[in-house]
């Protein structure tokens, strides 16, 4: 999973999936108890951007950094790879992956698949080398 597609994934459905839910909801943003620090009180804000900021530890950003966060919460490694594979391994149906029609793998019956465009000599010196 790229870092890109990985931000795009809503913070509100891994959240969920961790069984963590809103104790205030408004029209932009929603508060959480936070899953990455120890408190008493909410601090953990989640905006309709999918952007996150914890007022508790000052810190925010988007969906990697959290999880970067909670896995070194958790005692986790928290490299950018081990988030990548977390966020995939948690959101096998968090992302809706576009479909793909089936007559866009398959090639037109009357059309070969490949054709020979030109014919010239080989150039390259390290090929013809390797070919004889």
């Amino acid at each position: 999973m790229y870092k890109n597609h990985a931000n795009t994934i809503a913070i509100s459905k891994i959240l969920d999936k961790l069984n963590i839910r809103p104790v205030r909801v408004g029209k932009s943003k929603a508060l959480y108890k936070s899953p990455i620090c120890n408190e008493n009180e909410p601090s953990f804000w989640l905006y309709q951007n999918n952007e996150w900021y914890d007022y508790g530890l000052c810190a925010g950003g988007k969906l990697i950094d959290f999880v970067q966060r909670f896995l070194k919460f958790s005692g986790e490694s928290d490299t950018l790879i081990d988030a990548l594979r977390w966020i995939e391994n948690m959101a096998n149906d968090a992302f809706a992956y576009p479909q793909i029609s089936k007559d866009a793998y398959e090639p037109n019956k009357d059309e070969p698949i490949l054709s020979i465009r030109k014919v010239e000599d080989i150039r390259f010196t390290a090929l013809i080398r390797y070919l004889d």
